[in-house]
C-alpha cells in the first residue's frame, strides 16, 4: 500500500436541480456532511477540498464542464501516494454506450446541474496517478428520488438515502473500514429503512479490501 502521508485532495458535488421536475432536497446537505467528515475523520484540509453545488449563493455551479474542470485539477495536482476523492449526490441515469466492450451497452453517467451528462469512462480515464477513490450517490432514470424526509436525517435535515447510510456507517465505527466493509454495511442500513437501493462496488479484491481513503 501507498504511504499515507501524501496530499489528499477531494472534489464534492451535489446538484438539487432547484426549480425543475427532477428536483432534489437533500444533495446539498450530502456534501456538507461529507465535507465535514472528510476534515475531521480523515485528515483532509479544507483548501484541498472543492465544492460544487447548485445551492443559492454558490460560488461555482456543478455544470458539467465545471464538474470537469474540477476533476481535471484535482488529477494534474495529484503526486504518486495522494488520496484522491470524488463524491456527487444528485441523479445518474443509463445512455447508449457506443463502445463494444460494454456488456450491457449502456454507460452508466451523473447529471450535473446543466444536465451536460458524464458517464464514468470520465473519472477512469483521468485518474492516472494517486489512490483514487469514486463514491456515487443517485438514481438512475428509472428510480425514484433518493431523498430521506427530514425527519430521518441527521439534524431534521433532507439526506441522500445512500449518502446517509454512508454518513452512519462512519459514525458509528470508528476504526479502519476497507472499501468493501463501507459498502456492505451502508447496504444494511438500508435495508434496516426499508430502502430498495442496492449499492455495489466495482473495484479489484485488493482494492476493495483497501481501508476506505486510507485512514490515518
Amino acid at each position: 500500500m501507498k504511504a499515507i502521508n501524501g496530499k489528499r485532495m477531494a472534489v464534492l458535488v451535489g446538484c438539487n436541480y432547484p426549480n425543475t421536475e427532477y428536483e432534489l432536497q437533500g444533495c446539498f446537505n450530502d456534501v456538507i456532511a461529507m465535507k465535514h467528515m472528510l476534515i475531521k475523520r480523515f485528515g483532509f484540509d479544507e483548501k484541498d477540498i472543492e465544492l460544487l453545488s447548485d445551492e443559492e449563493g454558490s460560488s461555482v455551479l456543478p455544470t458539467g464542464a465545471n464538474i470537469k474542470k474540477a476533476l481535471g485539477n484535482m488529477v494534474d495536482r495529484a503526486m504518486e501516494g495522494d488520496v484522491l476523492y470524488f463524491y456527487y449526490s444528485g441523479h445518474g441515469t443509463l445512455i447508449p454506450s457506443l463502445k463494444q466492450n460494454e456488456p450491457h451497452r449502456k454507460d452508466e453517467a451523473i447529471v450535473p446541474y446543466d444536465f451536460n451528462l458524464i458517464t464514468d469512462h470520465l473519472s477512469l480515464e483521468r485518474a492516472t496517478k494517486g489512490d483514487y477513490g469514486i463514491l456515487l450517490s443517485g438514481c438512475q432514470s428509472n428510480e425514484t428520488s433518493a431523498d430521506v424526509s427530514s425527519e430521518e436525517g441527521e439534524g431534521g435535515e433532507a439526506h441522500g438515502a445512500f449518502s446517509n447510510a454512508v454518513q452512519k456507517v462512519l459514525e458509528q465505527n470508528s476504526g479502519r473500514l476497507s472499501n468493501k466493509e463501507v459498502v456492505i454495511m451502508a447496504r444494511k442500513v438500508l435495508q434496516e429503512q426499508m430502502y430498495k437501493q442496492h449499492p455495489c462496488l466495482y473495484c479489484s479484491d485488493k482494492n476493495a479490501d483497501a481501508t476506505f481513503l486510507l485512514q490515518l
